[in-house]
């Protein structure tokens, strides 16, 4: 779910940094991102991640972890790969995405 949440942070971020208030319509690119996002988010329910990670006692287990940033959020996540004999399962154990701190110029300190 991180890429949609992050969206929907960004969006936020963007609101906050023009100055719109709570209660004020998003008009323009902002209007049409919070469009697109909120048509999106019906499809988070197709979503299924498992809850046992997929290892048993003499599976042969490895962990990857994947990062990935740009100058507005960063993201990362957790699997776990375990072999059983010939069957290989791959499960999500975790995910993370945050904001990246908004820059502050020299003229606003």
């Amino acid at each position: 779910m991180s890429p949609v949440l992050i969206t929907g942070k960004l969006i936020f971020q963007d609101s906050w940094c023009r100055g719109v208030g709570w209660d004020k319509l998003l008009l323009g690119d902002l209007g049409t991102r919070w469009c697109n996002w909120v048509i999106l988010l019906p499809h988070l329910l197709d979503i299924h991640i498992p809850r046992w990670a997929g290892v048993r006692g003499k599976d042969i287990c490895q962990i990857h972890v994947f990062c990935d940033a740009s100058e507005r959020a960063c993201g990362d996540v957790l699997y776990i790969r375990s072999t059983h004999r010939t069957e290989t399962l791959v499960r999500i154990v975790c995910s993370k995405s945050r904001l990246a701190p908004i820059k502050k110029s020299p003229s606003q300190d």
